[in-house]
């Protein structure tokens, strides 16, 4: 069911000193967080416990647990410059105010750096320098995979960001390079629920959540025509309150298209497909057991 609050009785992933945590450090290196979304958010929480809170705090409060997820995959590893790091400041409090299209956005940027959190857990060698793409990593010697991520801000967009995708990777790419295409959705499932909670069980979340993004993603009509493409992920964050519990929770899902690999394991064989699609495979179960912790 669909709420514009809802009284939550705790928190169940990471605590209140885990948040400031992840914001202190980008303090430490320098950074003026006092005005930035998360402390913004933080702040207007206050001592996270009982209460009702407005839907617009808890979808910003998500946010501010993917900060910490990409402080715990990324940031703490050294990864990200200092120059970059300013990136992740931007950026109105709350979604309903965002500016779509600014160059400053800050939510476009981490997105970037979630999902490179993935594949380093994945024990990817992630690197952002030296290259175009949003981030790199080398698979084995002469073979380097390319990644390209999309934060949607429409749907009437999400099929011509994919597009755009296929032919950045294909511009990066050598022979025997890969890309990874990473869609992330979740404003449009917020879109989609009108910026509203979710109180809902455990058991009936993923179902109810995967109804909404099927809709989303059924205009998808680009094809696979890019062979350097190896797999197309998709992925959202949804928070919700548990109806057993009363505790507040995200749904995180990533799911992958790799249908065009898949389809090269078939006769006739090519040894280079064949190689691609085992890569995929490999990403595909690492990537979504890297995304869930």
């Amino acid at each position: 069911m669909d709420r514009p609050s809802e009284n939550v009785i705790s928190y169940t992933d990471f605590s209140h000193d885990d948040y400031w945590e992840a914001i202190n450090w980008l303090k430490d290196q320098g950074l003026n967080v006092s005005s930035s979304r998360y402390a913004g958010i933080m702040r207007d929480i206050g001592d996270f416990g009982e209460g009702e809170y407005p839907k617009e705090l808890i979808w910003g409060l998500s946010e501010v647990d993917t900060l910490y997820r990409v402080y715990l995959g990324v940031l703490k590893r050294d990864l990200v410059s200092k120059d970059d790091l300013k990136k992740l400041l931007n950026g109105a409090k709350f979604l309903k105010d965002e500016k779509i299209g600014a160059s400053d956005n800050s939510r476009n940027y981490i997105f970037e750096l979630q999902v490179a959190g993935a594949f380093v857990k994945a024990g990817a060698g992630v690197r952002f320098d030296n290259t175009k793409a949003d981030f790199k990593f080398e698979l084995q010697p002469g073979i380097t995979c390319f990644a390209e991520c999309k934060r949607v801000s429409s749907e009437q967009k999400l099929e011509a960001n994919v597009k755009e995708a296929y032919k950045q990777i294909q511009e990066r790419c050598s022979e025997h390079d890969v890309g990874v295409i990473a869609v992330d959705i979740s404003r449009l499932m917020w879109q989609r629920m009108n910026g509203n909670l979710v109180c809902s069980s455990f058991a009936d979340i993923k179902s109810f959540l995967q109804k909404i993004s099927d809709d989303i993603t059924k205009s998808i009509k680009a094809k696979y025509v890019y062979c350097n493409t190896i797999m197309v992920a998709g992925f959202y964050c949804v928070p919700f309150v548990s109806v057993e519990t009363g505790g507040l929770n995200y749904f995180r899902n990533m799911s992958a298209s790799i249908k065009y690999c898949e389809d090269h394991l078939l006769i006739p064989y090519s040894l280079m497909f064949m190689q691609r699609a085992r890569v995929a495979l490999w990403m595909k179960d690492n990537l979504k057991l890297s995304f869930q912790v």
